[in-house]
């Protein structure tokens, strides 16, 4: 379920990224503008509610592949020898000085567990982050009762 809703957060990215496609292409505008855009337009649509998100490899993995993909339209190819290429992955980050995605959500994180411990003790958001539920499960699979 949250997979599926992270993966809604990153197809409303994507459309905002190729609603934004010709001017983050553009030699027109300087990569300050677009870095701009990104941080303000994107980036919001991608992150929005990733304060609750558990993070498993694989969305791990879809964010930063999203990210990459945007920075690469607007870093551009580079140029080596006469021929033009697409930039690698570590070529990306050295203009590029911003926090990378999996950073901001581990910030965001941080900043809400900072203000669910300011609640009071018997706030319900509080007692079920900070819940520690007794007991063990019962041994292997569950079983399926006849009326399931």
């Amino acid at each position: 379920m949250l997979k599926a809703e992270i993966n809604n957060r990153i197809k409303s990215a994507n459309k905002c990224f190729f609603g934004l496609e010709k001017q983050l292409r553009s030699r027109l505008v300087s990569r300050r503008t677009k870095m701009r855009l990104y941080k303000t337009l994107i980036l919001p649509v991608l992150l929005y509610a990733s304060e609750t998100w558990t993070l498993n490899v694989d969305v791990q993995r879809a964010l930063e592949t999203f990210e990459r993909k945007v920075l690469r339209t607007i870093f551009g190819p580079d140029q080596e020898q006469g021929c033009w290429r697409t930039r690698y992955n570590f070529e990306l980050y050295g203009p590029y000085k911003e926090p990378q995605v999996m950073q901001i959500i581990r910030s965001n994180r941080m900043r809400w567990l900072g203000h669910v411990w300011r609640t009071p003790e018997n706030n319900l958001i509080r007692l079920h982050t900070f819940k520690n539920p007794g007991g063990a499960r019962a041994r292997g699979a569950y079983r399926h009762s006849v009326l399931e």
